[in-house]
């Protein structure tokens, strides 16, 4: 399973949820995805708003692959399971968040061998091919 995270924060994150979903019929494995307040509700994915912090956890152990946004929980909470976590920056361009700051944070995380930082969302099927052929580790 894949699980999508986009945190739980005031703002959706619709350009990934619809990217996901959009690649979704082409990859062989289910994808669950937490798309918190975004308003894109998707049409081939397994999808709920917000769950437990338990729940979370426990996706995060059993996920082949976490796709998130680049905060920074969401990040430590993947890698503490050592899962290849692919991160696409929230962008202020489209109005995602106040600043760029997870741009930083992907730019800082882009050298480090299991996580797969996307800042354009096009490359988003490659980089899980890329993450899903990872045997995870630190």
């Amino acid at each position: 399973m894949i699980l999508l995270t986009v945190g739980t924060g005031p703002d959706g994150f619709d350009r990934l949820v619809r990217a996901v979903d959009d690649i979704a019929p082409e990859i062989d494995e289910p994808i669950r995805a937490q798309i918190g307040r975004s308003e894109y509700i998707p049409a081939n994915i397994e999808w709920f708003r917000f769950t437990s912090e338990d729940e979370i956890q426990e996706l995060n152990r059993t996920a082949s692959v976490v796709i998130s946004h680049a905060g920074a929980g969401a990040l430590l909470t993947a890698r503490s399971y050592e899962k290849p976590v692919i991160i696409v920056p929230r962008r202020t361009e489209y109005g995602e968040h106040t600043d760029d700051h997870q741009m930083e944070i992907a730019a800082a995380l882009q050298d480090h061998p299991a996580v797969f930082p996307v800042t354009d969302i096009n490359e988003l099927k490659q980089e899980l091919d890329r993450a899903r052929s990872h045997s995870g580790g630190t």
